[in-house]
């Protein structure tokens, strides 16, 4: 009996990396997802006309202008927890001119604009940032990383009035979904990894955990679970205007977080133990009949 208890510690001690692993990875992984609460697009060619309601937001610079204006309301978000990621998907729908990848930045409006008054003659001044962005020509689901300006909304070190997106030095289009489209409506994802213990906490687990084992025969199984982020981005103050043009006014919200469920690591954990436990009995029992032959 004695032997199968030493088994199954030495089992146990050899899961103990992948029950850390799968505690502080797993479970504190959080993400919450939102849509924009306005998006609109200008155009040169049509100086005075609105498409805050049209279903598609168009970056370009071809025979005419297109820049798009987005903006996430992020009251909902705490000031002080700066997100691990805050990532900006966008459905691309068409691709024209030069179907490369395209590297822009993302310009920041100087005030507050309306999704349904915004036009080219009216449109705020737009200043440069530290933040480049690619622009894939193929169509589908774009990923891309805007932590570091999101992070200086939060902590009030730029005003959030949105952001814009424009070229000015390539011949190109890209077409993407607006807002008014329900099924391929832009969102903002953030994700943020939660560690109340830390090192240390995980630390003192394991010498926790390696202390009991002392006490396997009269308690040969436990149930234990576990429960960051930071990240760094400077960008600029305003600086050059990016294009020629100005001014704007009020807006409305459209707000609507969904928290994603999180993986509780803790009944992994008891399944690979009980197995352990199971595994180590069968073992000695065809040890036992191996020497009964």
């Amino acid at each position: 009996m004695k032997k199968s208890y030493l088994l199954f510690a030495i089992c146990y001690l050899l899961s103990l990396p992948l029950y850390l692993y799968l505690c502080h990875k797993s479970l504190h992984a959080q993400e919450l997802k939102i849509l924009p609460e306005k998006d609109a697009y200008v155009d040169s060619e049509s100086p005075d006309k609105n498409f805050g309601r049209e279903n598609i937001i168009p970056v370009a610079f071809t025979h005419t202008s297109k820049i798009t204006f987005l903006k996430f309301n992020l009251e909902n978000i705490a000031k002080d927890s700066q997100p691990q990621q805050a990532i900006l998907n966008l459905q691309l729908n068409q691709s024209q001119g030069d179907l490369k990848p395209i590297q822009t930045e993302v310009l920041l409006p100087s005030c507050e604009w309306n999704e349904n008054e915004i036009n080219w003659n009216n449109k705020p001044s737009l200043y440069k940032t530290d933040l480049t962005i690619t622009l894939e020509a193929t169509p589908g689901a774009q990923k891309i990383d805007i932590t570091p300006l999101v992070n200086q909304w939060l902590n009030g070190a730029v005003h959030n009035y949105g952001f814009a997106l424009y070229q000015n030095g390539e011949s190109f289009e890209r077409v993407f979904s607006s807002r008014e489209d329900e099924k391929s409506s832009p969102t903002l994802t953030f994700s943020w990894v939660e560690d109340n213990q830390g090192i240390g906490g995980l630390k003192s687990l394991v010498q926790e955990k390696t202390k009991n084992l002392k006490a396997l025969e009269a308690f040969p199984l436990e149930k234990e679970a576990t429960q960051t982020a930071t990240l760094s981005g400077q960008q600029t103050e305003k600086m050059k205007t990016s294009s020629p043009e100005e001014e704007t006014k009020p807006s409305t919200i459209n707000h609507q977080p969904s928290a994603i469920n999180l993986i509780n690591s803790k009944n992994i954990i008891i399944l690979i133990l009980g197995l352990l436990a199971i595994g180590t009995l069968v073992i000695e029992k065809l040890t036992k009949n191996l020497r009964g032959k």
